[in-house]
């Protein structure tokens, strides 16, 4: 298969997962995703296929892999019930062994995603935050529009108190503004012995809606123990334990 007719056969599977896991189809026929995104890898780096939209829909893929994989870890989908019950095994197979290589994906693949990282995330990824950042209006002020007071609240997803103080006194006193940084935090929380780091998803979910962020969240990106910022985050941890 060439590049389009890999990437065609990969949005239907996608298609089709969602389509389960929202209980609009009651069966489901295994795919493939790890053999099919090897070849999927081999055809974009030739040089007729390695564009920037082409590397835009690889990330765009990661985006979803990471999606699904957080829906499944959380139970957080309509056919669960269906997917769970026994007698329905022989309709599941498939399904099982696709969201176990999606999570694979997840899981183990990260490097190779990230060498589609367009010019432009990587930019964002690096950019330091300015002055400038705060000057610059979000939008004109023509375009303002109300607060919507109906809108979903900001839910904070530490449970512990003591963790939850310890986010806010990082987030207060972190001069670390890449967007990794939020990656970062929940590592440094989920090593520490004294602190209970968030499920993922929710804290993801938290982030997105509190801060605006848009960058990706790669945990598997765990710093070495002299990275001048991962040592920012341990002594901000350290001064907060010791008040």
């Amino acid at each position: 298969m060439n590049f389009k007719e890999i990437v065609t056969e990969i949005n239907n599977a996608f298609f089709r997962v969602d389509s389960f896991m929202n209980g609009k189809i009651s069966s489901y026929q295994y795919f493939g995703f790890n053999e099919t995104f090897t070849k999927l890898f081999v055809e974009v780096r030739k040089p007729e296929n390695f564009t920037y939209l082409n590397c835009k829909l690889i990330g765009s893929y990661w985006k979803l892999i990471q999606q699904i994989s957080f829906d499944i870890d959380k139970c957080d989908y309509i056919n669960i019930d269906f997917v769970w019950n026994e007698d329905n095994e022989a309709e599941v197979l498939g399904f099982d062994k696709d969201v176990n290589e999606i999570m694979f994906l997840y899981n183990d693949t990260l490097d190779e995603f990230n060498t589609f990282l367009t010019s432009d995330e990587i930019e964002e990824d690096e950019r330091k935050f300015t002055i400038t950042d705060i000057l610059k209006p979000p939008f004109k002020d023509a375009e303002t529009k109300p607060i919507d007071k109906q809108s979903t609240p900001v839910i904070n997803p530490f449970k512990d108190k003591q963790t939850a103080e310890l986010f806010e006194y990082i987030i207060e006193n972190c001069e670390y503004d890449k967007n990794q940084k939020y990656a970062d935090i929940w590592n440094e929380i989920e090593f520490s012995e004294n602190y209970k780091a968030p499920y993922q998803y929710e804290y993801q979910k938290y982030i997105i809606t509190r801060f605006g962020y848009t960058g990706r969240f790669q945990y598997s990106y765990t710093k070495d123990p002299n990275n001048r910022n991962r040592q920012r985050l341990s002594k901000l941890i350290e001064t907060f334990s010791k008040k």
